[in-house]
């Protein structure tokens, strides 16, 4: 299927579904520009149903997309939770090691332990549809497309370039905040690859993001949406290192972790048997092992 001519049109109509989709749930739920978990849900919803409409004209079912409803969902979701947020721990390591990051422990205004419990469930539930958002169009059928028409080098180096080019409009945002966000994006597809799961990439992109807005209290790509009851955190020294007011995916420490972890995917995923002998889908083929 290299190199099929019918990519081109599939990629445009999926884009109008999407668009067509995306205002009218926006329409009619109406949400504010704060309102992140609603605007994510609904550009999940759109990215879902264009998603399933072009899948349906390639014979492929719903759950070929990556969402499939089964025993290893929660299991693959939960330890792409647990691998975002320990590479915010390995970040926040490395730039308190560094003189980056300064942290100092505070008691929670009111409320104590179930303050910040709920806290962090509130922020997990701020962040989760906008990741799972993410992830279905940047992971999900576009990227799959590509990955059958050109190939999984070509097609995840086009979606980490096309991820972090979209993150230059956020506030204070940088060409190190492309870059990493741009290697975020190849990490997740690498993810993806992986586990023929978009539960494994939603999670690591869900922990990435919780971690850093609630567990170290800084900006994601940009926008401090979150308010740590327990931690008074800065950033010190060159932006370039830290990240500044785009938040740690704006500074090389970012990139040392991230680039780090890509390597890491990357011979995990050369080492893996074939999708056909995990007993899991083909529908996104896997890329060549090595000999």
């Amino acid at each position: 299927m290299k190199g099929d001519p019918r990519t081109i049109w599939r990629l445009a109509l999926f884009a109008v579904l999407f668009v067509a989709l995306s205002a009218v749930f926006m329409g009619l739920l109406r949400p504010s520009d704060e309102d992140i978990a609603v605007s994510g849900f609904t550009l999940l919803t759109a990215a879902v149903l264009a998603g399933w409409v072009m899948l349906r004209l390639e014979g492929l079912s719903l759950g070929d997309l990556g969402f499939r409803l089964h025993a290893r969902a929660a299991p693959q979701f939960a330890l792409g939770l647990a691998g975002g947020i320990s590479l915010v721990i390995a970040w926040a390591a490395l730039a308190a090691t560094g003189g980056a990051l300064q942290v100092a422990l505070e008691r929670p205004v009111s409320g104590g332990a179930g303050q910040v419990a709920a806290g962090a469930l509130a922020a997990l539930w701020l962040f989760a549809s906008p990741a799972a958002a993410e992830e279905a169009l940047f992971r999900g059928y576009p990227y799959q497309l590509l990955v059958r028409s050109l190939g999984a080098v070509p097609a995840t180096a086009l979606a980490a370039v096309a991820f972090g080019l979209i993150h230059l409009v956020n506030p204070n945002a940088t060409w190190i905040g492309a870059l990493n966000t741009g290697l975020s994006g190849l990490l997740l597809s690498l993810v993806y690859l992986r586990s023929r799961s978009l539960w494994s990439a939603t999670g690591l992109h869900l922990g990435w993001n919780f971690a850093i807005a609630f567990l170290v209290d800084l900006p994601v790509s940009g926008y401090d949406l979150v308010d740590t009851p327990y931690l008074s955190v800065a950033l010190r020294g060159p932006s370039w290192l830290g990240g500044g007011s785009f938040g740690p995916e704006g500074g090389l420490i970012a990139t040392v972790v991230l680039v780090t972890a890509c390597v890491l995917a990357v011979r995990t995923l050369l080492g893996q048997a074939p999708p056909h002998a995990r007993g899991e889908s083909a529908a996104v083929p896997a890329p060549p092992t090595s000999t």
